[in-house]
């Protein structure tokens, strides 16, 4: 019969016999032989992978963008604190990740729109701490690109 775990590997006498009592020859056997408690015609389920198809350099800009918008949204908690100079602290880390978005290839639309929203919340902190020409040039950035 065919092998168990205990009988050690299958040998050619352990192979199932094919439709007409033979052995079975070929990938058949060596199927039986790997498998022996499965029939070999059996349907086989298997665990398919997707791969990306974005290109690495992509995928990293992307990286790069969401990292300006976590250091974007600290500011943001910051501001909402009325600690402006963290709030500026963090929304500079968050400029000096996208400051060229022309770099960023399929994602400098995105990274664009970090830094004009990065400067529009300088400006307002800068409103806040009194310091209008300040906030009047982060406006400027954004309507000046």
């Amino acid at each position: 019969g065919p092998a168990s775990a205990t009988d050690g590997p299958a040998s050619a006498t352990d192979r199932p016999a094919s439709g007409d009592g033979k052995p079975a020859s070929g990938a058949l056997s060596l199927i039986a032989a790997l498998f022996p408690s499965e029939e070999p015609s059996a349907p086989r389920l298997y665990k398919v992978r997707t791969i990306s198809v974005t290109p690495p350099y992509a995928r990293l800009a992307r990286e790069k963008v969401a990292s300006a918008v976590a250091r974007k949204l600290r500011g943001n908690l910051c501001y909402a604190k009325s600690k402006l100079s963290d709030a500026l602290h963090w929304y500079d880390r968050a400029e000096a990740v996208v400051r060229v978005p022309a770099s960023f290839e399929d994602a400098a639309l995105e990274a664009q729109v970090v830094l004009e929203e990065v400067c529009l919340n300088r400006a307002a902190c800068f409103l806040h701490l009194q310091r209008p020409g300040d906030a009047a040039f982060e406006c400027d950035r954004v309507l000046k690109p």
